[in-house]
């Protein structure tokens, strides 16, 4: 591997590492028992429908990252997509802020989710978990990013292929056990209201999906990232999108009928299996799923950090979080992302508990953190695919309608329709997510305001500044 000294290391991860890294981020085992529970539980017989229309949106929307990529290698990601193509502080600076707390917001999930499947799969056999041991469950996630990131890119790499590939082959196969051993015909798939189906989309396929963004800021690491970075892209979406409404239809549909039962359990994937299939592979499919969203967020966090150590190169964060070690790891910057990820989980999960019980309250607290963090992304896609045209006639080139606008176009209202009608008439606590969206979207602006003589822009349509400061 050849490496910069002076900061990220180089040609430290090909296309299938890339392709892996971005599956392993999406989570196939959510389709089980996270993503595909929370879709199941508010949209219902809708929710393989709600997988099949995020797929559409994403594809749209994933057309501009493929132009994109091919021109910037960035550690910034979108936000120096957008800084490319329109060079306002407030605006590119706004987005990598949103692309910090993407992840943040992400790591308090899945901070609820790994007590909360444990506490749900624990309540089947009425057995209770003790709030001190949900708590310290809590803390795996940072803990484990944090001893993960040490070592660098090359080692996530190798175990990004490992855990894909196990979750792919291991719940493509119960999906199928499951409905050779249904007692139910398949049910005709329907969308109760709108509402709920685009719930599901934002809270399950959407937040799913959107893992795909997390190679975009490994460009300054990937071998031959202008050509790699969008091959990546568009086989691990595809193959995600296939993956999941296959997982979540079996799911639905060998409930058949039963599914308002399902529906009534924390996790209707674990219920289903466990009525079927029995207990021991119910639990072993618990474990893989909770063993696989730990390496999700340790993955995702690492590319978080990416984001810092960019936006701290850029004069937005401290000099400080531009230190890189010798193996090219950004490890202040990703101690940065789980400071921030502890202090929210223990934030939003000791209220919910101490109001709506440890079950509800962890379910909530992911809910909560699973919109904010789908909503952000959505923000951050619209502004991409509309900033497209911008970039591409700033490099001189012509903006064709069929390839560049109406994708854009058509992918973005897909997204603000479904910002529409999940965000709502939410209640308590989920009208919660109401005011995080609205401090992450002042936030930024008054940083900006306040550090505007010391932050810098990238001015030219394409390319990556080179990187700064090592550490030994």
């Amino acid at each position: 591997m050849d490496k910069d000294e002076s900061g990220l290391a180089k040609d430290a991860i090909g296309l299938w590492g890339l392709v892996f890294y971005s599956i392993s981020v999406i989570l196939p085992g959510g389709a089980f028992a996270i993503t595909g529970a929370a879709a199941i539980i508010y949209g219902g017989y809708s929710a393989p429908l709600a997988f099949i229309l995020g797929g559409l949106a994403v594809f749209l929307s994933v057309i501009p990252v493929y132009f994109f990529s091919q021109y910037i290698s960035s550690a910034g990601g979108y936000y120096k997509y957008i800084e490319s193509s329109i060079p306002n502080k407030y605006l590119s600076k706004s987005v990598g802020f949103w692309q910090v707390f993407w992840v943040v917001g992400d790591m308090i999930a899945a901070s609820s989710v790994i007590p909360w499947l444990s506490w749900a799969y624990s309540a089947l056999f009425h057995v209770s978990l003790p709030l001190d041991v949900v708590l310290l469950l809590s803390l795996v996630i940072p803990v484990s990013c944090l001893l993960v990131s040490y070592f660098g890119i090359s080692l996530s790499s190798r175990i990004t292929i490992v855990v894909g590939t196990l979750q792919i082959a291991f719940f493509s196969v119960l999906g199928v056990a499951l409905l050779l051993k249904s007692r139910h015909p398949s049910p005709v798939l329907r969308v109760e209201d709108f509402h709920s189906l685009f719930l599901s989309m934002v809270v399950g396929a959407l937040l799913a999906y959107s893992g795909y963004g997390s190679i975009i800021s490994l460009g300054e690491e990937a071998k031959l990232s202008r050509k790699t970075i969008k091959r990546a892209v568009m086989v691990s979406v595809s193959i995600m999108v296939l993956f999941f409404s296959f997982v979540v239809y079996s799911i639905v549909a060998s409930a058949g009928p039963d599914l308002p039962v399902a529906q009534a359990q924390l996790a209707p994937g674990i219920y289903v299996t466990e009525e079927l299939l029995g207990e021991r592979v119910s639990s072993l499919a618990l474990a893989i799923v909770l063993f696989s969203q730990v390496i999700t967020s340790v993955l995702f966090g690492s590319s978080g950090a990416r984001t810092v150590y960019s936006l701290a190169q850029d004069g937005f964060f401290p000099d400080f979080l531009k230190v890189t070690r010798r193996n090219g790891s950004p490890f202040r910057a990703t101690a940065f992302i789980i400071g921030l990820g502890m202090i929210g989980s223990l934030s939003t999960i000791v209220p919910l508990i101490l109001d709506y019980g440890v079950g509800k309250g962890l379910f909530y607290s992911f809910t909560i953190w699973a919109t904010v963090i789908t909503v952000l992304f959505l923000f951050i896609q619209i502004v991409t695919n509309m900033s497209l045209p911008f970039f591409l006639r700033r490099r001189g080139m012509k903006v064709k309608v069929l390839d560049h606008l109406l994708p854009s176009i058509t992918g973005s209202s897909i997204l603000v329709v479904a910002l529409y009608y999940s965000l709502q008439n939410l209640d308590p606590p989920l009208n919660l997510i109401y005011f995080i969206l609205v401090g992450l979207v002042i936030t930024p602006l008054v940083m900006v305001y306040a550090l505007h003589d010391s932050i810098e822009v990238e001015e030219s349509p394409g390319g990556a500044r080179p990187n700064h400061e090592g550490l030994g």
